[in-house]
């Protein structure tokens, strides 16, 4: 979108990230740390479980990535229930 649209102005441009089951908002740059991230521990998990130091995941650490899914889904949709709740959403 940057080539054709010149869109975002910058990687800190607010966006509609999301709009199902709420609206996610937040700088562009979040999901794309956020994919980043998931990749490189995809990948780490992949070269652990090809190198048999890893058979299957233990409660502790389902409840880590449990958590870290949750932190993310609240973090971006706190600012939108924020302006819903205090009645700035048309303002």
């Amino acid at each position: 979108m940057k080539v054709f649209l010149d869109w975002p102005e910058s990687l800190l441009t607010w966006d509609i990230l999301f709009l199902i089951p709420i609206t996610w908002v937040g700088p562009v740059l979040a999901p794309v740390l956020c994919s980043l991230l998931m990749i490189f521990f995809a990948v780490i998990l992949d070269k652990l479980i090809l190198k048999n130091n890893l058979k299957k995941l233990i409660r502790k650490e389902w409840i880590l990535l449990i958590t870290g899914a949750a932190f993310i889904y609240f973090t971006y949709t706190i600012d939108f229930g924020m302006i819903l709740i205090n009645g700035h959403f048309f303002a």
